[in-house]
């Protein structure tokens, strides 16, 4: 019981200190993440979301030119990994505020609590295959293309006698005509 007295009366002989530590300690600062880089790094750069093929290499990319305006734009290129293949690129901005939030360093709860985004997304690049005629009639397709001719022939009605048999009060009725009986 001494010691708690000792500590109580070297806490108030101290001076004023919150309740939950001593003057003595020093209170932890939540932990920035350091590794990451700074947010000056990528000032230079305009972030996009790509999607594209599996069998699409990243290297073949690196002449794809993004747009500097957000406007959406298509584009197609020839692809550099494989022969006969053109890349089709369609560059849609973002809609939202999307943010770029690097997790590569993170470890634990507690850095996940304090991440910060680093830079903000211009938009979404969407990439998709399409091979050209060339390299499909050369795969076995057929070369000759399928002519389809319009048919401007109405077609006939099926009864030949056919008249309107609805009236503004309703149906008409199919009478037979009266013959008059012995007039001469």
């Amino acid at each position: 019981m001494d010691r708690k007295r000792r500590h109580e009366s070297e806490r108030s002989s101290a001076g004023p200190s919150s309740d939950n530590q001593s003057e003595g300690t020093i209170k932890k600062k939540p932990k920035v993440l350091d590794d990451c880089a700074s947010s000056s790094e990528f000032d230079d750069y305009d972030f996009w979301l790509i999607k594209k093929p599996v069998s699409v290499s990243p290297e073949s990319l690196s002449n794809l030119k993004f747009p500097s305006v957000g406007k959406e734009k298509k584009k197609s290129f020839a692809s550099s990994s494989e022969e006969n293949c053109v890349l089709r690129c369609q560059f849609v901005p973002a809609n939202a505020q999307l943010l770029y939030v690097p997790t590569s360093h993170v470890r634990t709860q507690k850095e996940a609590m304090n991440m910060k985004a680093v830079a903000e997304i211009g938009g979404v690049c969407l990439i998709s295959k399409f091979q050209s005629e060339a390299s499909l009639s050369a795969s076995g397709g057929s070369s000759c293309p399928i002519e389809i001719n319009s048919i401007r022939k109405k077609p006939e009605p099926l009864v030949t006698k056919s008249r309107s048999q609805l009236k503004a009060f309703g149906v008409r009725h199919r009478k037979k005509k009266r013959k008059l009986c012995n007039l001469k």
